[in-house]
């Protein structure tokens, strides 16, 4: 792939969306994983039962007009990944460490072998299903428009994400729930009630991370269990380690550099260091990869921001001082 090929506004919308998809199932994660101290494997399965509920709702339900079928299969992949992650988080919270993390591990497994045998007459088991484009129809014509919407509602969901995990950690739950992970029998003897917690946060986790489904089958128009394998659900858990546990920012971070780095070794962009440099690359990815997630860990097992924020960084701070500087002596000028 050449230069001039990464630079093809099809091919940059594509990637840009999917980095948003994943930076909000990276983020719900991180509720669960970083900030409420619990450890989660099946994530992707709340994905896929977001992305299959709002297919599902659009393939039966689509005497609606295209933007309310939008909105609506939204509200019902959120809603019912959210309705799921109860299902799960009542009996399975009971459990901490390795065994609730084997329990959710084979949560996310049933769900796609459900979804792999799954035989309607618009739902073909392996092969998934299709849905029709709700906003703009997908055309040669439309390719730019319908890039540029979606890409705008995927991302404004993005900033939606941020601000709801962002909210919930600032406020007087959001202290619970830290109190709760740094120590929970600590937590339980100052009168916290540690399951209503730890089950709040499960349902909020799986509700964004079934809104990020909805919004992918959405942007894709098709999916199949295929697109929910194991390793996807790994690879959103990698995002959050390497990005700190406990950290938004950190979070992003992990996702865009991982995402570009993974997608930079399958599709060739090493090429221009030669032919067979990128080749190579691309028969590798699966081993550089982890290569270099391992080269990650051991530099800063931490991850990239641990559990601090961006602005809580000297830097940031130096930069936000040096433009305030600059605002107010003006006005001490005059």
């Amino acid at each position: 792939m050449s230069f001039f090929d990464i630079l093809n506004f099809d091919f940059l919308s594509l990637h840009l969306a999917f980095i948003g998809i994943f930076i909000m199932l990276a983020l719900s994660l991180n509720l669960i994983n970083g900030f409420s101290g619990m450890f989660s494997l099946g994530h992707h399965g709340f994905w896929a039962v977001g992305a299959y509920a709002a297919g599902v709702f659009i393939l039966y339900c689509n005497f609606l007009p295209g933007p309310l079928m939008f909105i609506l299969s939204l509200i019902v992949g959120a809603s019912v990944a959210g309705l799921f992650g109860l299902g799960v988080g009542l009996p399975c919270l009971r459990l901490a460490g390795d065994y609730l993390a084997i329990a959710t591990l084979g949560f996310g497994e049933i769900v796609r072998i459900i979804f792999q045998n799954l035989q309607t007459d618009k739902i073909h088991g392996p092969l998934g299903f299709e849905i029709p484009a709700l906003l703009v129809p997908r055309t040669a014509e439309t390719i730019v428009a319908r890039s540029l919407i979606y890409l705008a509602l995927i991302w404004t969901f993005v900033i939606l994400t941020i601000l709801i995990i962002r909210n919930i950690v600032k406020s007087s739950h959001g202290r619970a729930i830290l109190a709760l992970r740094d120590d929970e029998v600590a937590a339980e003897l100052v009168g916290i009630d540690t399951t209503r917690y730890k089950v709040l946060v499960f349902v909020i986790g799986a509700g964004l991370a079934g809104l990020a489904g909805a919004l992918f089958v959405n942007f894709k128009t098709d999916t199949n269990p295929e697109d929910f394998l194991l390793m996807k659900g790994i690879v959103i858990l990698l995002y959050v380690v390497l990005g700190g546990m406990g950290s938004i920012s950190g979070t992003i971070m992990a996702v865009i550099v991982l995402y570009s780095a993974e997608q930079s070794l399958k599709l060739q962009l090493f090429g221009w260091l030669g032919e067979d440099i990128g080749r190579l690359a691309a028969r590798w990815w699966q081993v550089i990869f982890p290569l270099i997630l391992i080269i990650l860990m051991l530099s800063r097992p931490q991850g990239i921001m641990g559990k601090k924020e961006i602005t809580q960084l000297p830097l940031f701070r130096k930069l936000t001082a040096l433009l305030r500087s600059k605002q107010t002596a003006p006005e001490a000028k005059q």
